[in-house]
């Protein structure tokens, strides 16, 4: 009875060792290439050879080497600025021929002044100055603004005269503002 158990013993080792002396290389072969937390991949054409790294979640990871702007609790690329649409074009955010404030948040999309005589206007959110512009004499000044001026609260509107200015854009709510607002991309 011992020399039986004995000898089943014997083949359970005997059989242990010619499986891992078939299956154990590729097994440990096959863990050690397999992916890290990160890694390199190339990324080859006809002539060229570039590396890229990779994400544990498997995604590619690019520096664009833009700075982040966040709104709200997201952060976005700031490659091009913030970039909106006017639905239906450009509405009247404001016009005057004083002083006023634009109790709103928005995009402004351009300025409007004509006059005659010199004259400048100036559009401010708190102490920063968005924009300026200034008539020399009687004439007509018209910026209009790549991407849009984004104010997230009120906008003065001073002036150095009684010249008639209008501010164009598109109005939104302070506490929905991402309504009509398009930022390049998220970067969470």
């Amino acid at each position: 009875m011992r020399m039986k158990r004995l000898g089943a013993v014997g083949a359970l080792v005997a059989t242990g060792l010619v499986l891992g002396y078939l299956f154990g290389p590729p097994l440990v072969n096959a863990a050690s290439n397999a992916p890290t937390t990160t890694s390199d991949v190339h990324i080859k054409d006809d002539t060229n050879s570039y590396k890229a790294n990779v994400t544990s979640k498997h995604r590619l990871s690019v520096d664009t080497e833009a700075d982040l702007t966040t709104l709200g609790s997201d952060d976005f690329l700031d490659t091009f600025g913030l970039q909106y649409q006017q639905p239906n074009g450009n509405n009247v955010l404001a016009r005057g021929t004083g002083s006023f404030t634009i109790p709103a948040c928005g995009v402004i999309a351009g300025v409007l002044v004509d006059g005659a005589s010199p004259e400048t206007v100036t559009l401010k959110e708190g102490s920063s100055v968005d924009w300026q512009g200034t008539l020399a004499g009687a004439g007509h000044l018209n910026d209009t603004f790549d991407g849009g001026l984004v104010f997230f609260s009120n906008i003065s509107v001073t002036t150095t005269g009684t010249d008639q200015w209008i501010v164009y854009g598109y109005p939104f709510s302070c506490s929905g503002w991402s309504a009509g607002l398009h930022a390049q991309g998220r970067t969470k």
